[in-house]
């Protein structure tokens, strides 16, 4: 719930962004007509505004897990929230964090089981093009704190367990991003998380690597 409240104030915040971005007031509507506009008139909206340096983005996962083990985990959902610094016009840093879930069979009945991680990683990513849609690389790299919660039936001597360790994270992506204004793009991306779980470390047996695919929709804005 902690994590669902972060996504909401931050697409809050980028809901007021684009407000600002919208500004149709008669002081605003003249300053334009008077040729003030920080757009050139040859300037499209696709164009890369050279002035911002910072990038904010923010998006939501489908994820699918993708690895054999004697526990089966169910596709899952989660979402990230990143902030970087443009190198150039295609080179961008980004360091960010996120949040997933996916639950698994249940041990028994009445019971439930959970398994999740939050990844802390560094992210390179290569733009291509210079039109208004532009296809991208990247690659993350950095740690995972994985956790594994079993809620045990009522009645149970114990009624909850967890156990966590904190794993290698690396993960390469695609993606395709459209320019709908100088500083502000939504996109479309898919990423391979490889999480190095050991293999009875959170008290069930994993793959190591075990493999993740989120297929990722969001919003960058503030430049790109």
């Amino acid at each position: 719930m902690k994590f669902l409240s972060v996504i909401f104030w931050a697409w809050l915040m980028t809901l007021s962004h684009l407000w600002a971005q919208t500004d149709l007031s008669p002081s605003s509507q003249g300053v334009a007509a008077a040729g003030q506009s920080a757009t050139s008139p040859a300037q499209s909206p696709g164009d890369l505004n050279p002035s911002p340096k910072w990038v904010e983005q923010i998006d939501g996962s489908f994820a699918v897990p993708s690895f054999t083990s004697n526990v089966q985990s169910n596709p899952g959902f989660g979402g990230d929230i990143n902030v970087g610094y443009r190198l150039d016009g295609t080179l961008a840093f980004f360091i960010g964090s996120g949040y997933y879930q996916y639950n698994l069979p249940a041990p028994a009945p009445g019971s439930g089981a959970l398994l999740a991680y939050i990844p802390l990683v560094g992210i390179l990513r290569l733009t291509l093009g210079e039109g208004l849609i532009r296809p991208y690389f990247f690659g993350e790299t950095g740690i995972a704190l994985s956790t594994y919660t079993q809620n045990n039936p009522p009645g149970s001597a114990v009624l909850k367990t967890s156990q966590a360790e904190t794993d290698f994270y690396m993960a390469p992506g695609i993606g395709v991003l459209y320019r709908f204004a100088s500083d502000m793009a939504v996109f479309l991306q898919t990423r391979i998380d490889l999480v190095y779980t050991s293999p009875q470390g959170l008290g069930i047996p994993l793959n190591s690597p075990s493999i993740f695919i989120p297929i990722q929709a969001g919003i960058s804005f503030s430049a790109l």
